[in-house]
């Protein structure tokens, strides 16, 4: 005997529920979009001040994708790019929401690329134990700078092959969410 009516829109809906491809790439946008204008927030209001706090966030800024990633996650579920676009991501076999765990296992390959950038130029100059026992004090704005323009495109080169491997694989998983076993998903 066929299938009922429900049963197949139920079908339809699951099946509908893991088509997020496209919507994971304008999420990625409007998070990329947002990370830059906090950078360069950052870089111009703390880049140049000779403070603690100015230090401080100095030696953070390399940081700021994945301390956004994270802090959005924890904070409120989702980055402001995944809500706005109504995706989700979710643990793979529950569908709960998922745990700091699962959200730093997503982000760990991103971490791992920009502390290797982060790091060889201290390690390089032997400046490393000094610069990291001050939190940053004495990094030049033009060092940032330079940091930057090698992490910004490590980060955006993991994330395309993020989204290249998402297109491939079953459910639109992509690597991380293999690693972290979890999934995205759309909400409604």
């Amino acid at each position: 005997m066929g299938k009922s009516v429900s049963e197949i829109h139920a079908k339809s809906l699951e099946k509908e529920k893991y088509k997020t491809f496209f919507k994971s790439l304008g999420a990625f946008c409007i998070d990329m979009a947002l990370i830059s204008l906090i950078l360069v927030i950052s870089v111009f209001f703390f880049g140049s001040m000779d403070s603690k706090l100015g230090a401080l966030v100095r030696f953070a800024i390399p940081f700021i994708p994945i301390i956004y990633i994270i802090a959005s996650q924890f904070q409120m579920q989702n980055t402001p790019g995944r809500e706005s676009v109504s995706i989700t991501i979710v643990d793979s076999e529950s569908e709960n929401n998922i745990s700091i765990k699962q959200t730093c296992s997503r982000e760990i390959l991103h971490l791992l690329s920009i502390l290797l950038v982060f790091l060889s130029p201290l390690l390089v100059s032997g400046w490393v134990f000094d610069s990291l026992w001050s939190v940053g004090e004495g990094v030049s704005i033009e060092w940032i700078i330079s940091v930057l323009m090698l992490t910004l495109p490590l980060y955006v080169f993991w994330s395309l092959v993020e989204i290249v491997s998402m297109a491939m694989m079953p459910r639109n998983r992509s690597i991380q969410d293999l690693i972290a076993k979890t999934i995205t998903v759309r909400h409604y």
